[in-house]
């Protein structure tokens, strides 16, 4: 079901972050009014079998929805920061897997009142139509809402990728499995493939590496496996010569909150080396792990 608001097609996905593009354009009132449009409109139908306003591709279409009536959106995916819109219901309690709760509050809200006429985080006063996850873990966000657009948001851009008129350059691991020296049996590790895993056969395993020419790494990742036990600690280690190792970083006292989850970490002092190792333990069982980049 192809649904249409003028030349806005949002049955289709790709679409879905169109009207909070107006957030960067100092008319976040128009991103409200359109959003708010969209709820009251295309999520519709659910007593004749409709509902979705198009087809619903492993939860986007809900996300959206659930998403938007928070007065959220994860408009620069992979940043720390959501695109601000009016909520619709006057009160909501969100409590994330793993998180801080938080409570968003709609003052003024009803069908006549779709416009943020200003907003407050914990009682401070919030005059960017963008807020952070940092923000909102255990916060009381709230939203002023009337009937008539305000300039509210719209002096202030929200957070950009870049500036000006430069290119994104996001991270890219600088590990390839078909150019490294490791042991054949280690080689799933670096294969840029979570669905690939390797039983490490002890709770206090070593991986080494070692790369075709020196590379500094800002960060790494570690992702856990389906089966074996993620590390609960480890050391990350760079050599020059394979011989005498630097210590890159140390972590202890982690969990891996599911299966298959990748949790980055920052190299503080990054610098070039040709050689890593990796030593880990884990509290029950041989360690187990899908992936493991350098990041840069």
């Amino acid at each position: 079901r192809a649904v249409r608001m003028g030349q806005f097609g949002f049955s289709n996905q790709p679409a879905h972050h169109i009207p909070f593009i107006y957030n960067y354009t100092d008319a976040p009132a128009k991103a409200q009014r359109i959003v708010r449009e969209v709820q009251r409109r295309l999520f519709v139908g659910e007593q004749i079998g409709q509902g979705y306003p198009g087809d619903e591709d492993n939860g986007e279409m809900s996300a959206w929805y659930l998403f938007s009536v928070l007065g959220l959106y994860p408009l620069r995916v992979g940043s720390d920061d959501y695109a601000v819109t009016a909520p619709l219901f006057e009160r909501a309690d969100v409590k994330p897997i793993g998180g801080r709760p938080m409570t968003i509050v709609a003052d003024g809200q009803g069908p006549e009142n779709p416009y943020v006429q200003g907003m407050s985080i914990d009682g401070a006063e919030h005059s960017i139509a963008s807020i952070s996850a940092a923000e909102l873990a255990g916060s009381t966000v709230t939203f002023r809402l009337g009937a008539e657009p305000s300039d509210w948001g719209s002096h202030t851009a929200p957070p950009a990728i870049t500036e000006q008129d430069q290119q994104p350059a996001p991270l890219r691991d600088l590990v390839l499995a078909a150019e490294i020296d490791v042991d054949p049996d280690l080689r799933f590790l670096f294969d840029d493939d979570a669905e690939t895993e390797v039983d490490l056969g002890s709770s206090q395993p070593v991986v080494e590496w070692s790369l075709p020419e020196p590379v500094a790494a800002d960060f790494y990742t570690l992702t856990s496996a389906v089966g074996g036990q993620p590390p609960s600690e480890w050391r990350l280690e760079g050599s020059t010569d394979g011989a005498g190792w630097e210590l890159l970083d140390e972590r202890s006292d982690q969990v891996f909150r599911w299966t298959r989850q990748t949790r980055p970490f920052k190299i503080n002092n990054p610098a070039p080396y040709a050689h890593y190792r990796l030593s880990m333990t884990a509290t029950d069982g041989a360690v187990s792990l899908a992936e493991v980049e350098l990041l840069r």
